[in-house]
């Protein structure tokens, strides 16, 4: 089971960078997020930052996708 923090940490060692702050949300107002961002610029938001929630590999492959990267960390094939 790969958590947030365990993307983090392998995305760093890659060259890219992550933050953690604050964005807002149409139903309760501002919530906790992070940013991951590949060496390459490309971003994602993630909304929350616990770094040991453990990610789905469906929300693995969505990280990979949208970063143009391909992480080490099991996924669901595509399609």
């Amino acid at each position: 089971m790969t958590t947030l923090g365990e993307y983090m940490r392998w995305l760093q060692s890659q060259g890219g960078h992550c933050s953690t702050g604050i964005g807002p949300d149409d139903a309760i107002g501002m919530i906790p997020v992070t940013k991951l961002v590949a060496l390459n610029g490309r971003k994602v938001i993630h909304y929350g930052n616990d770094q040991s929630e453990v990610l789905a590999p469906s929300l693995i492959e969505h990280f990979d996708r949208r970063l143009h990267v391909m992480s080490p960390f099991p996924t669901v094939k595509r399609g």
